[in-house]
């Protein structure tokens, strides 16, 4: 049943791209308008590199493929892309030049919270409007709630939905938290996650914070396995580039429990620093972007047609599938930024900002977003995807039933 409706899908798509021309664009004239000046911070180097490299490349391929379309309204995007080498001073003195900037209308970028915790008061005081490809702290938009949007899902909803999965669907009743204790990102989902865990009766034997250099664990670890006949699972809250190192040490442990993470987890550095043993690990995420998944299938029908646009421009544009999931979640960024403006003449920042707050049929790669009442938080479903065998599977899509954070 499956097959045929991947297959009808995939024929409505084809169908859609035909129609729609997207499928075999024609050159642009070249445009004699102002460029629409648009401003990225992503760190493409240090360890935020692993999530914001994608992201820097989703971002670059939209703005290609909107020039290629005839831009804003004729008027070509230009992405400023800038190096913050993840730190922060760096990132800080990047976002002080783009709000000097005045013909640089929006900034996106970042994908950390405690990135994003920097640069926010920087661009509330400059009245710079910027959005966040991939922080997801609720709290982040109360540092700057007029200028601030957020692209993805947020903590509490993530943390949320893992500990509903795993109580309700994987029917695990106790288990261990481990968390990176030097960023708010790791101790945020700590927090949520085991609120809400516990919520459901689940019962949390240990929870041990770990230092942000650690991978190695050997204390943590030790107490594991002391307590390992008690433990069904573990919740990790790490950053990308220490989650799949981790992993291996705990399965080098012989820990062998289900492993559950947030969306810093990436299949294919899992994959390829665990190896094609990589079993029982499973993790929140924004949606599924490579085609090499298995059993994928979004949420919405015109999610479907656009992540299959993404799949084939991607492949198209570098030759080769995305890596990760906040390639596409910039990709959506720009195309936000572009659909909303659409129908506006003059780019002021009141206008720009009233444009992104009612803009409500926005459909992308990661899901619908909009902003509800000046929430400018979108809400969005989580997908979640299991590593069984070597191989990464999607799960399906989950709504959290109860919010940690309202409960």
């Amino acid at each position: 049943m499956r097959k045929i409706q991947h297959f009808l899908l995939t024929f409505i798509f084809t169908t859609l791209c035909f129609q729609n021309g997207f499928a075999a664009p024609t050159s642009p004239q070249k445009s004699h308008k102002t460029p629409f000046l648009i401003g990225a911070i992503y760190n493409l180097s240090g360890e935020q590199a692993p999530i914001d490299v994608p992201s820097a490349k989703g971002a670059k391929m939209a703005v290609h493929m909107i020039n290629e379309e005839g831009g804003l309204q004729g008027h070509p995007l230009k992405l400023i892309l800038k190096d913050g080498h993840s730190d922060p001073e760096t990132v800080v003195d990047i976002a002080k030049q783009f709000v000097k900037d005045p013909n640089i209308k929006v900034v996106i970028g970042l994908n950390g919270t405690d990135m994003v915790q920097r640069v926010a008061p920087i661009f509330l005081k400059g009245k710079k409007i910027f959005i966040s490809t991939g922080a997801t702290s609720s709290q982040l938009v109360l540092l700057s709630p007029k200028y601030l949007f957020l692209i993805c899902f947020t903590d509490d909803v993530q943390a949320s939905s893992a500990a509903e999965y795993i109580y309700q669907f994987l029917q695990l009743k106790s288990g261990a938290v481990l968390y990176d204790g030097d960023t708010d990102y790791t101790k945020s989902l700590k927090e949520f996650f085991s609120k809400r865990y516990l919520e459901q009766n689940g019962t949390i034997v240990s929870s041990q914070s770990f230092q942000h250099t650690d991978h190695a664990l050997t204390e943590q670890i030790a107490n594991l396995k002391k307590d390992s006949k008690s433990i069904q699972f573990i919740y990790l809250a790490a950053n990308p580039a220490s989650a799949p190192l981790i992993i291996r040490a705990l399965r080098n442990a012989n820990l062998e429990m289900p492993i559950i993470g947030s969306d810093s987890f990436i299949a294919t550095n899992i994959l390829k620093t665990v190896g094609p043993t990589a079993n029982n690990i499973s993790f929140t995420t924004h949606a599924v972007v490579n085609p090499e998944f298995v059993n994928y299938l979004p949420a919405l029908m015109r999610q479907y047609i656009a992540t299959q646009k993404f799949f084939y421009e991607y492949q198209k544009f570098y030759g080769k599938n995305p890596s990760s999931v906040f390639s596409a979640l910039s990709y959506d960024a720009i195309n936000f930024v572009v659909t909303a403006l659409s129908d506006i003449k003059h780019y002021d920042t009141n206008r720009i900002l009233f444009a992104l707050n009612h803009l409500s049929t926005f459909v992308g790669v990661t899901g619908s977003i909009s902003y509800v009442q000046g929430q400018t938080a979108p809400k969005k479903t989580v997908s979640i995807v299991d590593i069984k065998d070597g191989k990464a599977f999607f799960l399906g899509n989950w709504i959290p039933a109860v919010l940690a954070s309202d409960s």
